[in-house]
């Protein structure tokens, strides 16, 4: 299986990618502050299942648009992916999206998101923190 989050000549980089039928998108971060990010890009009028949306909430998820939470869960979940911890996919459902905060309660990871709407798309942003760099504002190092 190929891998998509890291690069060969700059292995100091982690990077995450996504796309849909017309965008893509891509983040990366440093490794020294972030052990992975994750992004996940969607048509903002996109229509999500009920059915979906049944497997993938958590009961201490915040209220958000459905698509909202499904972009968010998909930036999590490549997040979490993207660490290399993980030997298989898990659900969605164990990813609790929290006001701006993110916990996986089986690993205990946690990290900070965020969403962007850009023309008719939503962007979702997903990151786990290095333990070791130093708190900055969030906003400001996106």
């Amino acid at each position: 299986m190929k891998e998509f989050n890291s690069l060969a000549k700059w292995p100091e980089i982690t990077l995450s990618l996504s796309h849909t039928k017309l965008a893509g998108a891509a983040i990366t971060a440093s490794r020294a502050e972030f052990i992975s990010v994750g992004i996940d890009i969607e048509s903002d009028n996109r229509v999500v299942k009920d059915s979906i949306l049944k497997r993938i909430t958590n009961s201490r998820d915040i209220n958000l648009r459905n698509i909202e939470l499904w972009c968010l869960k998909e930036a999590v979940f490549k997040c979490l992916m993207n660490t290399g911890i993980f030997e298989k996919p898990f659900e969605f459902s164990e990813i609790e999206i929290s006001y701006k905060r993110w916990i996986h309660s089986p690993s205990g990871l946690e990290g900070e998101w965020k969403t962007i709407i850009s023309e008719q798309f939503l962007i979702a942003l997903a990151l786990l923190e290095n333990q070791n760099s130093s708190q900055q504002d969030f906003d400001r190092r996106l």
